[in-house]
């Protein structure tokens, strides 16, 4: 088995939606055809979002395009972040898994995707969760957090099985005054994922 990272880049001419599907047909057309035994596992796409309506638009936007692409039932990331030198790039995660048996379980819901790959050597999730629905930013992380717990329940995994967590966090070097402190949201962050993962 081997995983390999592939960047794809959009131009930045046209709408959010032309770019997503230039680079799903990028990925379709190259890396994708290069044998049978090939599955994506996870998609992070990188745009620019002019504020958090905007962002979950396109996130839902994003889903709705990739859930008409059968080889695109994977986790998917929105990351507001502009690249730097095209309109959108998509960062896929490519399993080949030639001359293993696996079997794999996507599911996706309105904030949560997971993909469970299944053999004889592992077993493992992919997964993402978002909560931006709150106007209290330790809310939506608390969300988040609940949402990624319920997931390991329901697969029977444990917050010490996690390999790797990528967080996107909002507006992480912003402040806000908790009992008349200063709190940066990237400390509210560790401090939510200490209680998680303490349990």
């Amino acid at each position: 088995m081997h995983l390999s990272i592939h960047n794809i880049y959009s131009p930045k001419t046209a709408d959010f939606q032309w770019q997503i599907q230039s680079c799903i047909g990028q990925i379709s057309e190259g890396v994708l055809r290069k044998g049978k035994n090939r599955r994506i596992v996870k998609i992070t796409v990188f745009t620019s979002c002019s504020d958090n309506s905007d962002y979950m638009k396109k996130l839902n936007l994003l889903n709705h395009v990739l859930s008409q692409y059968d080889d695109f039932q994977a986790p998917a990331s929105l990351v507001s972040q502009a690249p730097m030198d095209c309109g959108t790039l998509m960062e896929v995660w490519i399993l080949d898994y030639s001359g293993s048996e696996c079997t794999f379980q996507f599911n996706r819901s309105e904030r949560t995707s997971v993909l469970h790959i299944d053999s004889l050597q592992f077993g493992c999730l992919f997964s993402t969760h978002v909560s931006a629905k709150h106007p209290i930013f330790k809310e939506n992380v608390n969300e988040t957090f609940g949402l990624l717990d319920t997931t390991l329940k329901e697969w029977s995994f444990d917050y010490n099985e996690i390999v790797r967590q990528w967080n996107y966090i909002e507006n992480i070097i912003h402040c806000d005054t908790v009992k008349d402190s200063r709190i940066q949201n990237y400390q509210i962050f560790n401090d939510m994922r200490s209680i998680f993962y303490e349990q």
